[in-house]
């Protein structure tokens, strides 16, 4: 009998209820195991006792015990909130022991998204999401996120985004995509097309960097270029 895999367990320091709360429902929601302490004191108690996927950091003196942490060696990825987006705050996160951070106010799918690519780094085992040349995609929640934004897709439109990653730079054919994205008989001659216009759309406004080209008599290759 296969053992289930265990959930992914997150260390929650945050002193904002209403962002706590938020956090952990969502977390929580996604199968993910939450330990919240509004306090960095508190944090410690569960470092010292237990073990964490990935520590997600809120507290306005967040950096002072980010680098408190890391001086104990502390060696779980950190994602760390930034209450002020400058230049200055988000290098001096980094430059402290931070894996990522995120700007308060945020989105959870971002949140998540970025949690999952973190975690994914760190186990270096493939979970089922999608990273190609700074792209990346998480299918679960059907969240792709490219350089500092996110967008959220349709069913359909997450199910042609896999394939077309699947095959990264090589040309998906029309006939392949209606035959894994809809059932028999359900498709009209065009409803290929139709798609890849619709997701062209949304990507573009995520990033003109990111290029679903049509392979003349062939069907659509995804490929990302090197301008923003």
């Amino acid at each position: 009998m296969l053992k289930e895999k265990e959930a992914m367990r997150i260390l929650l320091v945050e002193d904002e209820p209403l962002t706590a709360r938020m956090i952990n429902n969502g977390l929580t929601t996604n199968g993910i195991e939450v330990d919240w302490s509004e306090d960095s004191e508190q944090a410690s108690s569960f470092l010292s006792y237990d073990h964490y996927d990935a520590i997600i950091l809120g507290l306005e003196e967040g950096v002072s015990v980010l680098k408190i942490l890391r001086q104990q060696g502390v060696k779980a990825p950190i994602l760390l909130l930034i209450h002020r987006n400058t230049v200055q705050n988000r290098l001096t996160a980094l430059e402290c022991g931070a894996d990522d951070f995120l700007v308060k106010p945020f989105s959870f799918i971002e949140l998540l998204a970025r949690l999952n690519a973190l975690t994914r780094r760190v186990s270096g085992s493939w979970t089922g999401n999608y990273e190609y040349n700074g792209l990346s995609y998480v299918p679960k929640v059907r969240v792709l996120s490219f350089a500092a934004g996110c967008i959220r897709l349709s069913k359909k439109e997450g199910q042609l985004l896999e394939l077309l990653l699947k095959h990264r730079e090589r040309a998906v054919a029309r006939e392949t995509i209606l035959s894994h994205i809809w059932g028999p008989g359900e498709a009209v001659p065009n409803s290929a097309d139709a798609l890849v216009k619709q997701l062209r759309k949304k990507v573009a406004v995520l990033s003109r960097a990111i290029m679903i080209s049509t392979v003349r008599g062939v069907g659509y290759r995804l490929n990302i270029t090197n301008q923003g």
